[in-house]
């Protein structure tokens, strides 16, 4: 019984050392994954911000395109140009400028 008492601690002892390794294996992988995910989360925040300027300038744009319209409808009153007018080729521009 005492042999096979020493090949089952021999068993074990090999059986702990597989699972320690697997586990340095385990936690390894753990601290490369955290990492990659603050790089992803850092590299989230710069595209969040990046896309909320490219919605401030758009609506500046947008603003900007309607002021023109406006500035566009002024004139065509102020010079009472007749319903044949030159049009402005503008998809967003009221029908009364076309």
């Amino acid at each position: 019984m005492g042999e096979r008492m020493q090949i089952s601690s021999a068993v074990v002892e090999i059986s702990i050392g597989k699972l320690m390794d697997k586990a340095g294996d385990c936690l390894d992988r753990a601290k490369s994954g955290h990492a990659l995910a603050v790089d992803q989360h850092e590299l989230a925040e710069t595209q969040h911000q990046s896309a909320d300027k490219v919605d401030a300038h758009a609506d500046r744009l947008e603003k900007l395109g309607h002021a023109l319209i406006d500035d566009a409808l002024e004139l065509k009153v102020k010079w009472n140009f007749p319903p044949r007018a030159p049009r402005i080729l503008c998809p967003a521009a009221p029908q009364a400028l076309r």
